[in-house]
């Protein structure tokens, strides 16, 4: 699957001595956003709001964006923090955990088709790639108290991890 690579968005680089490494992936986590909703109506618009978010949490002291991949409402991917790094997503659950961010604030707005398709695909190669069974593929809510990923993706994961054939076979 084809990731647009960190240098398409990225106007800062890491902080490597703020990040330690990720080693063996075993969980993956699904987010949402969770800001303001926006009208994303191209990739540079993508590109500008995943580089807010960078810098956003590297002003909270992080070493980079929190999640190693985001999936915009285009149904693109796109390459977040070096998986090199352990990912700053879900408290306490981060060592070994990929995070994965869908753009969106999906309490209020729903993810769009391209995104889920995506989204879904995407998460099947993963797991397929870093040999996680279906079962360690979460969200967010299901690991800390947290409305995130919002309760449309939520529903949209739960289904899908019913009834995916793709993630079946990952």
């Amino acid at each position: 699957m084809s990731v647009i690579p960190r240098s398409a968005w990225a106007t800062a680089d890491p902080i490597p001595a703020r990040m330690t490494r990720l080693g063996i992936v075993s969980t993956i986590t699904v987010h949402h956003d969770g800001m303001p909703p926006v009208r994303l109506a191209s990739s540079r618009d993508v590109a500008a709001r995943i580089d807010l978010i960078r810098h956003a949490h590297q002003q909270e002291g992080w070493g980079d964006i929190g999640y190693h991949f985001i999936v915009d409402p285009f149904g693109q991917v796109w390459q977040g923090r070096p998986l090199l790094y352990q990912g700053a997503h879900v408290r306490d659950h981060n060592p070994h955990n990929l995070g994965v961010l869908t753009l969106g604030n999906f309490e209020v707005q729903t993810p769009t088709r391209a995104q889920l398709a995506s989204l879904e695909r995407f998460l099947a190669d993963r797991l397929a790639a870093h040999r996680v069974p279906l079962s360690r593929l979460r969200t967010h809510r299901e690991l800390t108290p947290t409305l995130c990923p919002g309760r449309n993706l939520q529903a949209a994961m739960n289904r899908m991890r019913r009834v995916s054939p793709a993630l079946a076979r990952a």
